[in-house]
């Protein structure tokens, strides 16, 4: 981990102070990352799955860009609720060891596994992971162009298969049969129904 000389805590030296921040944690999780107890709930294992996840893209981030003060000062993390987000610092991206066509810090989300920034879905976190530390490439046609090529649907709609004709069809007639079987049971009844004849 990098960090600053004592002499160099000052204004013009180390943007950081001398007191360590608490670590990141969750309200599901507690200072380890890990669920609080053994009969831990659902949302609490997708808590320390994401954190994890957020964890990799935090190491990724301050490996490639060389970021001061590594994954721990240079890139703040929030996991929990609908966010699970990790951005860039400021004070970190404006001392980085690797000049970028970005010009504001990275911010980016992990949803399902996969990564996602302002302009859209970057893949999952290994390749996410595998473009910027092996492919050694920030932003390209391939890094955009997955969905595409795994024929899934262009963000911001889920990663799944779009229908196909055939598929649509098939729903169609299926929510047509669901909506003629009850109207026919709200119809009033013919013959038969009341008293008196």
């Amino acid at each position: 981990l990098a960090s600053c000389d004592e002499d160099e805590d000052d204004a013009a030296g180390c943007p950081w102070p001398a007191v360590t921040a608490p670590p990141l944690r969750s309200s599901a999780l507690d200072l380890d990352g890990r669920c609080p107890s053994e009969s831990s709930t659902p949302r609490c294992e997708e808590d320390e799955t994401e954190l994890k996840q957020l964890r990799r893209i935090a190491g990724v981030l301050a490996e490639f860009y060389k970021l001061p003060g590594g994954p721990e000062r240079g890139v703040r993390l929030r996991v929990g609720g609908p966010t699970n987000v990790a951005v860039v610092d400021e004070a970190a991206w404006a001392k980085r060891g690797r000049e970028s066509h970005f010009e504001e810090p990275p911010t980016l989300w992990v949803r399902g596994g996969r990564v996602y920034d302002f302009h859209g879905d970057r893949g999952t976190v290994e390749e996410y992971a595998h473009d910027l530390l092996q492919r050694q490439v920030e932003d390209d046609d391939a890094c955009r162009g997955r969905r595409r090529d795994l024929g899934l649907m262009p963000f911001p709609f889920l990663p799944v298969p779009p229908k196909r004709p055939a598929d649509a069809a098939e729903g169609d007639a299926a929510a047509e049969a669901r909506g003629s079987t009850a109207a026919a049971s709200r119809a009033p009844r013919r013959g038969g129904g009341g008293g008196g004849g």
